[in-house]
């Protein structure tokens, strides 16, 4: 699939162009325990509850401009909206006054010293009250959501090539997809990858539990048109109005909406890999099975 980068960066600079997304502004920020980018709990002037990223993240610290993690955060979390009900909890660019930065510290652990909250605009992903995170299903926590729903969140991590992956599971036996720093191109922002032709694979995290529990490809198949339904339109403006602070430029946003375009015309070709895989797999530890088993009389 070919895009025009050039008419991807007109259609951006007229989205930017326009009033900049509202940003909403942090009142209160609590450590959260630890994680790789050091998140906050905050509390913002209307009363609502985020989980906040600032800009001196770890991840993104160690690495300076363009910062990674932010800028992905919000777009892959405005992307998750475009589907219904949305896949992630609502994004948003928190603004986080010096005085409320000044006032907020995580304390030290064994491997890191005290860390600071930076001002100025941080990613926001708002609370969504009684979920439990998870990375894998050791505790056997998916049980309880229907393999529709999971389907979903594998169809949306495949697309926006998810690493590192995390959820949310709700008390109602739903799944939000969270923690989107690492997608796209890893964990620094790739013009090489970007532009590459790379295969869609599909991304079945541990997280989901058995390929089994989805092998059927009708739990596919609405979340699949869904995606190719949204209007290219609405993609690529989830691309705009990116922080200037976080220094992403126009032309790299311009080549990541065309490389998350391109991917969207893969991800039901690396779905069906599922399938294959799955019935091989059933088949050989039927096969195993069969070899231990005695013989009936």
């Amino acid at each position: 699939m070919q895009l025009d980068t050039s008419a991807i960066a007109a259609r951006l600079e007229a989205a930017d162009a326009l009033a900049p997304p509202a940003r909403v502004r942090a009142r209160l920020l609590r450590p959260r325990p630890a994680g790789g980018s050091r998140p906050w709990d905050c509390e913002t002037e209307d009363g609502s509850w985020f989980v906040v990223k600032c800009s001196n993240n770890d991840q993104d610290s160690r690495l300076g401009l363009p910062l990674k993690v932010l800028s992905t955060e919000l777009i892959c979390g405005r992307l998750g909206w475009l589907f219904d009900p949305p896949l992630c909890p609502e994004a948003a660019v928190v603004e986080v006054p010096e005085a409320v930065a000044a006032a907020a510290l995580h304390p030290r652990t064994k491997r890191r010293p005290p860390g600071c909250a930076a001002p100025g605009p941080g990613f926001g992903s708002r609370r969504v009250e009684g979920t439990v995170e998870i990375k894998g299903d050791a505790a056997g926590r998916l049980a309880g959501v229907a393999p529709a729903r999971l389907a979903r969140i594998a169809v949306f991590q495949t697309w926006l090539r998810g690493v590192d992956v995390s959820a949310l599971v709700t008390p109602d036996g739903g799944i939000l997809s969270i923690d989107h720093g690492y997608y796209m191109t890893n964990h620094r922002w790739d013009p090489a990858r970007l532009a590459a032709p790379l295969p869609v694979k599909l991304k079945l995290p541990s997280q989901l539990g058995s390929p089994e529990r989805l092998a059927d490809p009708a739990l596919f198949a609405p979340v699949l048109e869904e995606l190719h339904a949204i209007p290219e339109a609405h993609i690529v403006e989830a691309f705009a109005g990116i922080p200037p602070e976080w220094g992403l430029s126009l032309e790299l946003r311009a080549q990541a909406a065309a490389y998350v375009l391109r991917r969207r015309e893969g991800v039901a070709g690396a779905v069906a890999t599922l399938w294959r895989r799955s019935f091989r797999s059933e088949a050989r530890a039927q096969a195993s099975a069969g070899e231990g088993r005695p013989a009936q009389a």
